[in-house]
């Protein structure tokens, strides 16, 4: 899940850390929030008022545009979020049913397709705002990683190589991913477009990944000032201790 959301998760009682990033943002791998090219939005700014279509809520993009809003002055609900799931995101953008539509990293595929076809352009993008950082973990519950200390680190290790390789043979990788969509009923083509993880090395983490939205939660008033920080939520940082 979105960094938010696990942090938010972990806060509200849920027993299990943050085993590894699944994805990140970095200077290739980013979100973008497209509009249509004649839209008289223009900057961060410009989004107050307007209303931005988003894969889901309470995760990535949704805090993406609060620290966005937050960052120019203005309040972090100014712009209006709504539902819009990934393959209809072009659609709904070109027939004007939103102003922005957001398309996180994780959905490279879709933003390709949507500037191949033209007619629109980025506004802003969340390395713009946030800097390079990890955007989701794949999370594991400390009772299984007390259970089983041997197959989580093994899970977590190959995880990191899978990661590894994928960045550093990247047009294999898309050959992989275009297999994936084909044996599911999808377009393979699409895998073109597909940008990579946004990983570090390794797959490693940085305490900012979690202390960043940490501090942003407790901004907002979500979680309580001092319950958690990153030494809490990594995996291998006490993980086998009990709440």
């Amino acid at each position: 899940a979105a960094t938010a959301a696990v942090i938010n998760s972990i806060s509200g009682g849920n027993d299990f850390v943050a085993a590894y990033p699944s994805n990140g943002i970095n200077g290739q791998v980013r979100s973008v929030f497209y509009v249509l090219e004649d839209s008289p939005i223009k900057s961060i700014a410009d989004i107050a008022g307007k209303t931005i279509a988003v894969n889901t809520l309470g995760a990535h993009l949704d805090y993406t545009v609060r620290e966005a809003l937050h960052g120019v002055g203005l309040p972090p609900d100014a712009a209006n979020l709504v539902v819009v799931p990934g393959p209809q995101l072009e659609q709904t953008l070109r027939s004007r049913q939103v102003d922005i539509a957001a398309l996180g990293y994780w959905q490279a595929t879709f933003a390709g397709a949507l500037v191949d076809k033209g007619g629109v352009r980025g506004v802003f993008n969340d390395t713009d705002v946030l800097g390079e950082l990890a955007g989701g973990f794949i999370v594991l519950r400390r009772d299984f990683i007390a259970a089983h200390p041997d197959g989580a680190r093994n899970f977590v290790e190959q995880s990191a190589r899978a990661a590894d390789w994928s960045r550093q043979n990247p047009n294999e990788a898309r050959k992989v991913l275009a297999e994936i969509f084909d044996k599911r009923g999808e377009n393979g083509e699409l895998a073109r477009y597909w940008t990579g993880f946004g990983l570090r090395e390794g797959a490693k983490v940085d305490d900012r990944d979690i202390d960043f939205w940490v501090g942003v939660l407790e901004r907002d008033g979500r979680l309580p000032k001092g319950r958690l920080k990153a030494a809490d939520i990594f995996y291998g940082r006490g993980e086998t201790k009990t709440n």
